[in-house]
């Protein structure tokens, strides 16, 4: 049993001696330790094998996104890199083999018709992956910070418009406006691609075709131009 004694200031410039309190302080008693959010963060990873393994694999990718240089140097194929030995011309630029190309030299085969590396393809990716993920997290993260801060100092209608524009935002279904963005960024990268020409579109490129009459006059007819397999 311990006894602490605690002055006490009567307001007059006197000090008296507190009354004794005591504390009981018992051997079996369990002293409880604080710990960190990170901690105990850490436990409850631990503890579940699901999250274990989904952070281990985790982990796992971001390795392979960082070493993505370091692993196509050994395999020896870039991403941009075709391997024209690697794919059939006769059965439409296929990969040779029933795997699609997996081999010794390419670990998950080629792409038909190109003849890249699919597995420098996938680890660049990864890479790619990372670097978006990471920047819009951080970008989510300042402007949320931004917003927050000013609809808090501002008050009234500042934050009053920044909480509709935030419910509209959260309310708004996002996968519906990424697919229906989609067929409008693949049509402007095409346009882009192909020179100014939506993919397509039919060409008003016409051929002259000489053509000889009975009586031996030669004259000129147009014909369209055949369209090829394909936009060019």
């Amino acid at each position: 049993m311990t006894t602490q004694h605690q002055p006490v200031d009567t307001g007059g410039g006197t000090t008296l001696p507190a009354e004794p309190s005591t504390q009981d302080s018992r051997p079996g008693d369990t002293v409880v330790a604080g710990r960190s959010p990170a901690r105990m963060a850490w436990r409850r990873i631990r503890r579940d094998k699901f999250t274990t393994a989904a952070l281990v694999a985790t982990l796992l990718f971001i390795a392979i996104a960082l070493l993505a240089p370091v692993l196509t140097a050994v395999t020896g194929w870039q991403p941009i890199t075709p391997d024209n030995k690697a794919i059939n011309p006769d059965t439409g630029n296929f990969p040779y083999g029933s795997l699609g190309g997996i081999g010794a030299e390419h670990l998950l085969g080629v792409e038909p018709g190109t003849g890249y590396d699919l597995f420098a393809r996938i680890v660049y990716g990864l890479r790619t992956s990372l670097y978006v993920g990471f920047a819009s997290a951080v970008l989510s993260t300042a402007v949320g910070v931004v917003a927050g801060l000013a609809a808090g100092y501002f008050g009234g209608w500042v934050d009053s418009l920044l909480s509709r524009i935030m419910d509209v935002m959260l309310a708004f279904p996002q996968l519906l406006f990424i697919i229906a963005l989609t067929p409008v960024i693949q049509n402007a990268l095409q346009t882009n691609t192909h020179g100014g020409r939506r993919s397509g579109s039919t060409p008003s490129t016409t051929t002259a075709t000489r053509t000889s009459s009975p009586a031996g006059s030669a004259s000129a007819s147009a014909s369209p131009a055949p369209w090829p397999c394909g936009p060019s």
